[in-house]
């Protein structure tokens, strides 16, 4: 868990722990997933899907769409350049910076 990952490569880290012998409901894997997901995956601010960044980010709909809209216009460079949106968390992002990329 050290070392970040998209979502599909968690997905497919899970998978392998399940073949190797991992034990536990589908419900607790779902479970296992939503923690990764929403604590260890990576981001692209400037091209992940809404989702990802509603997830990831821990953010609002409303911060969402801020963030799409901008990024249309002008890429985000840095995690400074991505806390001037409203609605964000900003120490919540500084937990997440090595989540968080800028391609």
């Amino acid at each position: 868990m050290g070392t970040p990952k998209d979502y599909n490569d968690w997905h497919d880290t899970v998978q392998r722990m399940i073949d190797r012998g991992a034990i536990g409901t589908p419900e607790e894997f779902d479970l296992v997933m939503q923690f990764l997901y929403e604590n260890l995956t990576t981001v692209d601010v400037n091209n992940s899907d809404a989702e990802s960044l509603r997830v990831v980010l821990n953010a609002p709909d409303k911060a969402v769409a801020a963030i799409i809209a901008r990024r249309k216009k002008q890429a985000f460079k840095n995690l400074a350049d991505l806390e001037t949106i409203p609605g964000l968390n900003g120490p919540a992002l500084a937990a997440k910076k090595r989540m968080i990329f800028f391609n």
